[in-house]
């Protein structure tokens, strides 16, 4: 995947993709390649992530 970050000791994380309107297969959340890309590059390893 990419640009794929996980977001647990998980299988499932962020990364780009289209966004089809439905279900992803994991529960990944996937991005427009733009948004995943700055993500990807500015921010670090560790850093705690809320999604609401």
């Amino acid at each position: 995947m990419p640009y794929f970050m996980r977001l647990s000791c998980q299988d499932f994380g962020l990364h780009k993709g289209r966004d089809t309107g439905r279900p992803a297969a994991h529960g990944c959340v996937r991005l427009p390649e733009k948004v995943a890309r700055r993500l990807f590059s500015e921010v670090p390893i560790g850093t705690w992530v809320s999604i609401k």
